[in-house]
This record gives C-alpha cells, structure tokens and sequence, in this order.
C-alpha cells in the first residue's frame, strides 16, 4: 500500500506545479480507500475560484478515489 501521507505530499506537489507561483495557506486532506505500489496513481484536481482547489487521487486501474483534499491558497 502507498503511505497516506506520501500520497498526501503527491496532491500539493501537484497543485504546485500548475501555480509554482502560488503559496498554500491550508490544506486539508482525508484518506478514502487503499492505493496500492503496483499499481498507477492518477492525481487529479479542480480549481474552484481564484484559491481552492479540490485535488484527488485515484487508482489508475479500478478508478477508486485513494485520497481527497482541498488546498487554501495565499492569494
């Protein structure tokens, strides 16, 4: 199984990258079901306004969402 946390980390890595620019200012998350090493992880994400946006993660083979957060940004 992948650490929560780590797949925690993949979803503000993410996020980062589509603002480098941006700061995060909170960052809430929730483990929802297993993902797992031998099997690809798709991080997916949705803005809602000028600073949230609702990240996921998702098991690239069943589609089962791993993981679900919400990034506050410094805007």
């Amino acid at each position: 199984m992948v650490h929560g946390p780590l797949t925690a980390l993949m979803l503000l890595e993410a996020a980062s990258m589509h603002r480098p620019d941006a700061s995060f200012k909170d960052f809430e998350y929730r483990a929802r079901n297993p993902l797992f090493v031998d099997q690809p992880v798709l991080i997916k994400g949705a803005w809602e306004g000028k600073d949230k946006v609702q990240v996921w993660a998702e098991s690239g083979t069943s589609g089962v969402v791993g993981m679900t957060g919400q990034i506050t940004l410094h805007i």
